[in-house]
């Protein structure tokens, strides 16, 4: 098998993204402020200068909330940021096209999130856009209820696994829920390409716990079939 590479979702200063990629992490997170308004979320400004300051070379994500392609390659170009990590489905498809076809032009890799609350509307979301999109971001929100993630919740990994077999060639992300007791049953049902964590390596109060972290990362490495 081959062992997905791990995202540390919600960083929010140099200090976390740099205790992130000493302990292993492959890729960084930055929630916008365009999102909703909550401690995870950074302006894409601030953004810019974490990942200068702290030196980061690997990919970074950028979770927007903005629906219109122009408004998602503005803030992406401002974070510096090269993966667009969509948290809602676009106005229409027309913007889905024309944000593919600009972050072609500037390398930017596209990701949409799906919120798995049932198989029918998450088929339907993956096939509607497939043309515009690199890949796929399973997670336990509610858009309906205004809910983008870091949950803490679990959903069902068998409605990730019909989606990925028929987009085998996207990229395949799963989050929602995951810590170090569930994430590698989680690998072995889903096997994605990465793994999204924000709630299984921070503490009581919001802040990444070291000790969490590493554990989370070892489990994660330690995956077999």
């Amino acid at each position: 098998m081959i062992i997905p590479k791990i995202k540390i979702c919600g960083i929010t200063s140099k200090q976390d993204a740099e205790i992130a990629v000493a302990k292993g992490a492959d890729t960084l997170g930055f929630v916008s402020n365009s999102v909703a308004t909550g401690p995870a979320n950074v302006n894409p400004r601030k953004v810019s200068v974490i990942i200068s300051e702290a030196g980061i070379s690997k990919p970074v994500f950028l979770l927007t909330g903005h629906i219109h392609a122009n408004d998602i390659i503005i803030e992406t170009k401002i974070s510096n940021c090269n993966y667009i990590q969509m948290v809602k489905p676009l106005k229409n498809l027309d913007e889905y096209k024309r944000l593919y076809q600009e972050a072609k032009k500037l390398s930017f890799t596209l990701i949409q999130v799906i919120q798995v609350s049932g198989k029918t509307l998450a088929l339907n979301t993956a096939n509607r856009i497939c043309e515009w999109v690199d890949g796929y971001l399973f997670d336990s929100g509610n858009t309906q209820k205004h809910c983008y993630g870091g949950t803490g919740r679990t959903h069902d990994w068998g409605i990730d696994v019909e989606i990925a077999q028929q987009f085998y060639k996207k990229i395949i992300i799963l989050a929602g829920g995951l810590n170090a007791s569930n994430v590698q049953h989680a690998i072995n049902i889903v096997r994605p390409n990465w793994i999204d964590v924000y709630t299984g390596v921070r503490n009581q109060n919001g802040f990444i716990d070291e000790i969490l972290l590493v554990h989370f990362i070892e489990t994660v490495h330690a995956v077999k079939d």
